[in-house]
């Protein structure tokens, strides 16, 4: 994960490919893929400014997003 003002934060997706899980004190925004299930990004609790993001992904996701375009 890696921290992002949410001024920088451009998600590539629609709101409807995601689902958001909230638990214990429900404030912060936790977001999930609803095909594969893996945890993209967040909405932090301690700096509500900013995103938590999966670095792991974002790749991935900019090169298949990319590949629609062609």
């Amino acid at each position: 994960m890696t921290k992002v003002h949410e001024d920088s934060f451009m998600r590539l997706s629609d709101e409807n490919t995601l689902t958001e899980y909230n638990w214990n004190t429900k404030v912060a925004r936790h977001f999930f893929c609803k095909v594969c299930g893996i945890y993209t990004f967040h909405r932090k609790r301690t700096a509500p400014d900013y995103y938590g993001v999966n670095i792991f992904i974002t790749l991935e996701s900019f090169i298949f997003n990319a590949e629609k375009l062609w």
